[in-house]
């Protein structure tokens, strides 16, 4: 590549990278809180883990990231030891170890494009394009069970690639590389797993299959070395599983809770994880869908929604550059170093398509789809790296070797960092709402889910000129951490009979109906954003006839 072009990409690099992890530690601190986020503090140290085994929550979701944001609430808001608080300033704090994880990532996926590729430049591009995408920024504010799961299965990812490079630059007598790879493959296991017990198997999947990779007849090793060269990888898989024993609920549950085994958790999370007993419905595409009548593309279809176009035409671009290169090395002779390079790209694919791929095939019930498969965009950015590195780095093909070529790969480079994050700031701090220009044409809002999480609540509240919500809907728990400093659950879903006239908030959420306009309520304001001329609502505040609205599946928040 030349210079000049070298020293742009760095340039772009360097400020929209500054600018989005500045969006992502302002936004952790400005934004509102979501239900989830209170009701899993709970899986920690609180009531359904003395004494209710049966909550849903056990078993479907660790305490790992509970574990980690409650230290940084003791440490840093006055959260007591061994209990935990509802306070703003504790739930505030967690979103700081959100931030810290999301940078951790972008850390993993320029850690892999830097070993799979050679090159700062094209790593750093990797990182900084991650944290460009605005869903997983807008996640990255606050998200306490996807994020966590896409940090830790990119360092177990990470972890994989690292092990296969040691083969492949025959350095695999390196002891502090070994170790290494195995601290990143069981913290990885114990972060991911830990959170989300459903992501156990298919991280054990990647491990088991990299220690085969390194102990094939792709790197020639002898046979003794071949063994010796499986150990790494299956033993993070080992660490990880210790890990998360000691950290499971059985263990942190206290004196007097009814007892259980690990081995219980992990099939009460699997098979919980899979079928939800009470699913939501499902907003996709302008229609309402159930669990079961969703369409089968539906998840790769919303995953792409989510997606700046120049990175998916990046990632198209690097698959189709990848089998270039491949159908190239069946056709040589001796190519089996290009062999092995291409082997490291394994743990890669696994991370991008085994868990979606099982999803779609079994039909598995989904929330949310873009939340619950974050950990798509991290290997999927790395894909997009690697393309465009071989893309202009090999010229594979006559094709490749014009200017016009090299210039719109760039081009393309440039356009994925700079322009997402631009409409990232456009939405901020709600950057999870984002879909990209195709995925709009035919209408933003009313095709899809907007306030999903209900975060726009905090910001209603400061602009309802000091007056308190009398109902609501949306998420009565995390609402009231603001109202009242403490966790609300006892909410009424009942209005008393009245004839005076009160305020309400309702976020704009299409998979529960609760959209405007209102039966008996008329708008006083509303929280939106504004995106290539679309006019996305978050929430509105109302003026409501307390009779009208009687019985209507409104949170009642009154004390």
């Amino acid at each position: 590549m030349p210079t000049i072009l070298r020293r742009l990409l760095w340039i772009a690099v360097v400020v929209t990278g500054s600018v989005n992890v500045a969006m992502l530690a302002f936004g952790s601190q400005v934004t509102g809180i979501s239900s989830d986020e209170v009701a899993h503090v709970e899986d920690l140290f609180g009531p359904q883990n003395v004494a209710n085994r049966d909550h849903f929550h056990f078993g479907v979701y660790g305490v790992s990231y509970q574990l980690m944001s409650h230290f940084a609430a003791v440490a840093v808001a006055g959260e007591p030891l061994g209990d935990t608080t509802y306070s703003v300033d504790a739930l505030l704090t967690r979103h700081w170890v959100s931030v810290v994880l999301v940078i951790t990532t972008a850390a993993a996926v320029a850690g892999m494009v830097l070993l799979l590729t050679g090159d700062k430049l094209i790593a750093a591009w990797g990182a900084t394009t991650l944290l460009a995408v605005p869903v997983f920024l807008g996640h990255g504010m606050f998200n306490p069970k996807d994020i966590p799961v896409a940090c830790g299965y990119s360092l177990v990812t990470s972890g994989c690639v690292l092990w296969l490079k040691r083969l492949v630059s025959n350095r695999a007598s390196q002891t502090w590389t070994a170790w290494t790879v195995v601290g990143l493959i069981s913290v990885g296991i114990w972060l991911a797993a830990g959170t989300r017990y459903i992501f156990l198997p298919a991280l054990a999947v990647s491990a088991i299959v990299s220690s085969f990779v390194a102990g094939s007849g792709v790197f020639r090793l002898s046979l003794r070395a071949a063994f010796s060269a499986m150990w790494g990888p299956l033993a993070g898989l080992a660490g990880g599983y210790f890990l998360l024993y000691l950290t499971n609920p059985c263990l942190l549950m206290r004196t007097g809770a009814p007892l259980c085994s690990f081995a219980e958790v992990l099939s009460r999370s699997w098979s919980g994880s899979s079928t939800i007993a009470d699913p939501q419905p499902l907003f996709f595409l302008g229609e309402l869908y159930t669990q079961d009548s969703k369409p089968a593309l539906a998840l790769p279809v919303n995953l792409a929604a989510g997606m700046p176009l120049a990175l998916l035409a990046l990632i198209l671009a690097g698959i189709v550059t990848v089998f270039g290169l491949l159908s190239q090395l069946t056709r040589r002779s001796q190519q089996s170093t290009q062999v092995a390079s291409v082997a490291l790209g394994i743990p890669v694919a696994l991370q991008a398509l085994l868990m979606p791929s099982l999803t779609i095939i079994l039909n598995a019930s989904v929330y949310d789809m873009q939340r619950q498969h974050l950990y798509v965009y991290p290997a999927l950015t790395v894909l997009a790296a690697v393309g465009v590195y071989a893309w202009i780095r090999y010229q594979t093909s006559s094709l490749f070797k014009t200017r016009l070529v090299r210039g719109l790969g760039v081009s393309l480079m440039l356009i994925a960092v700079v322009i997402p994050t631009y409409e990232s700031w456009r939405l901020f701090p709600y950057n999870y709402v984002y879909v990209n220009p195709l995925a709009s044409i035919n209408g933003y809002a009313n095709n899809w889910e907007t306030d999903y999480w209900g975060l726009s609540l905090r910001e209603a509240l400061s602009e309802s000129g000091g007056d308190t919500p009398a109902l609501l809907r949306g998420a009565p728990n995390s609402i009231n951490a603001f109202i009242h400093g403490r966790n609300y659950m006892e909410a009424k879903k009942v209005v008393m009979k009245g004839d005076e006239k009160v305020f309400a908030i309702q976020i704009n959420r299409p998979s529960f109906g609760w959209l405007y306009p209102v039966k008996g309520c008329l708008m006083r304001s509303k929280i939106s954003r504004h995106l290539r001329g679309h006019d996305i609502p978050m929430s509105y505040l109302l003026e409501c006839d307390e009779e009208e609205v009687q019985n209507s599946n409104w949170f009642w928040l009154r004390p």
